[in-house]
C-alpha cells in the first residue's frame, strides 16, 4: 500500500472508484499512479505535463514513440513545459526537446457513472510557437460547464515541420506527435471520467489547420474524435500550402553551427547532436517556412499528405459533426499593411498570406482599434 497524508485526503466514494482526492488527487491507471492537483479557483483537478509519448534519442527529428508506463508515482504538477521554441512575448529561445506532454482538466463532478465529454485543444503558432500552459489555456471557463480539457504540447519549427523526404524525416512530425495525443487520450481519458466516444477536437488558427487534416487523416477503423470545431482557419487557408522540401536549410543550419556538409543525413545526425536552443537559432537564421508537406509512402506517412491529391470525401469522417467559423473582426491585425491595396480588393488581401511588417505607427493605430473594440464589447 502507498502511504498518504491522511490530515488532507479523503477517499470519495461517488468519483471515480480509482481515485483518492484532496489537495493531491491520486489515480491509478493503466500507465501507472499519476498524482495531481485541486484547482484554486474552481471545482476540477489539475493533472499536468502528463507524457503522451517521448522522442527518439537517436533521431530527435524523427517520429515521436509511446510513452512506457510509470514505475513510480508520476506527479503531475507542472505546466511549464514547452517545445523548442523563440518565446512569443519576450522573443528569448525556451523549451525541452522531451515535451511531448499533456494538461487535462477534470470537473469534480465526473466518476464512473457520469462520464464526461472532453474537448481536445491544438493552439495555434504558425507552426513555430505555442505551448499548453494555463495562463494561456486555461480551463475555468469551461470545466463550469462539465467538459473535461485536454491540452497538449506538439513540436514546432525544425522538431516538428521539417520535410526531407528520407525515412528518417519524412514531414509532419508536429501532426504526428497531435495523432499521438489523440490516440493517448482516446485510450486513457475514461480513467479520468471523460467519455471517450464524445471528444470533440478543436483548433485555433494553425491549429485549426491541423484539425482539418487530421480530419481528413481520419481512418475508418481509428475513429479517435467525434466531432470537431475549426476556429479561424482550415486545410484550403492560404496558410496551409504545401511545403516544398527543406534540404538546402537544414545544410545552412549545419553550417551555421560548424559543420560544412552536402549529406542531408549527416547534417540531421550533427544538429541532432546539437543543443535545441542552438538548433532553434540557426532555424531562425535560416528563415525557414514551415507547413504540411507531401510525403512519400513510407511507413506511417500522414495520411491526408501523402499525395498531392486532395480529396474531400474522407470515409472514415462520416458522420462527425463539423462547425467552422471566424471572429467579427477576423484578421484585423492585417488591416493596417496596406490600406489602398485593401480598399481596392479586399477579398484579394484577405486570402494573400504575403504581408509586409507592420511600422510602429500601424501597430499603434491597431492597437487603439482593437483597444476600443474591446471597450465596446464590456459597454454591451
Amino acid at each position: 500500500m502507498i502511504g498518504v497524508n491522511c490530515a488532507c485526503v479523503l477517499i470519495a466514494a461517488l468519483l471515480l472508484p480509482n481515485i483518492v482526492t484532496g489537495e493531491k488527487p491520486l489515480l491509478k491507471t493503466r500507465l501507472g499512479l499519476i498524482q495531481g492537483l485541486e484547482a484554486d479557483d474552481g471545482d476540477y483537478y489539475m493533472f499536468l505535463g502528463i507524457p503522451y509519448a517521448k522522442i527518439n534519442e537517436s533521431n530527435l527529428f524523427g517520429e515521436s514513440l509511446p510513452h512506457p508506463p510509470f514505475d513510480t508515482i508520476f506527479e503531475a504538477n507542472d505546466d511549464s513545459i514547452m517545445c523548442p521554441q523563440r518565446e512569443e512575448f519576450n522573443q528569448t529561445i525556451q523549451g525541452t526537446i522531451n515535451c511531448l506532454t499533456l494538461n487535462i482538466y477534470v470537473p469534480k463532478t465526473a466518476n464512473s457513472t457520469n462520464k464526461l465529454p472532453v474537448l481536445l485543444y491544438v493552439y495555434g503558432g504558425n507552426y513555430i510557437v505555442g505551448f499548453n500552459g494555463r495562463y494561456m489555456y486555461g480551463p475555468k471557463y469551461l470545466v463550469r460547464h462539465d467538459i473535461i480539457i485536454v491540452v497538449f504540447n506538439y513540436r514546432l519549427g525544425p522538431y516538428g515541420f521539417l520535410c526531407l523526404d528520407i525515412p528518417e524525416v519524412p514531414g509532419n512530425q508536429g501532426y504526428k506527435d497531435q495523432k499521438n495525443a489523440l490516440r493517448w487520450v482516446y485510450n486513457y481519458i475514461e480513467e479520468f471520467g471523460g467519455d471517450r466516444n464524445k471528444i470533440t477536437l478543436d483548433g485555433h488558427s494553425f491549429g485549426a489547420i491541423s484539425v482539418d487534416l487530421l480530419l481528413h487523416s481520419m481512418n475508418e477503423n481509428e475513429k479517435l474524435f467525434d466531432k470537431v470545431i475549426l476556429q479561424s482557419e482550415g486545410s484550403l487557408s492560404p496558410y496551409a500550402k504545401l511545403q516544398r522540401l527543406h534540404e538546402k536549410s537544414v545544410l545552412k543550419m549545419a553550417r551555421h553551427l560548424g559543420t560544412n556538409t552536402n549529406d542531408v543525413r549527416q547534417a540531421i545526425t550533427f544538429l541532432s547532436s546539437v543543443n535545441s536552443s542552438l538548433v532553434i537559432e540557426a532555424s531562425l537564421k535560416v528563415s525557414i517556412v514551415y507547413s504540411d508537406c507531401i510525403e512519400k509512402t513510407f511507413n506511417n506517412a500522414f495520411k491526408s499528405m501523402s499525395n498531392s491529391d486532395w480529396n474531400i470525401k474522407v470515409p472514415g469522417a462520416k458522420n462527425v459533426s463539423f462547425m467552422i467559423g471566424n471572429t467579427e473582426n477576423e484578421l484585423i491585425h492585417v488591416y493596417g499593411l496596406d490600406i489602398p491595396e485593401i480598399s481596392r480588393d479586399l477579398d484579394q488581401i484577405l486570402r494573400s498570406s504575403k504581408y509586409s511588417p507592420l511600422t510602429a505607427i500601424d501597430t499603434y493605430e491597431i492597437a487603439k482599434i482593437i483597444h476600443g473594440l474591446s471597450q465596446n464589447e464590456r459597454n454591451v
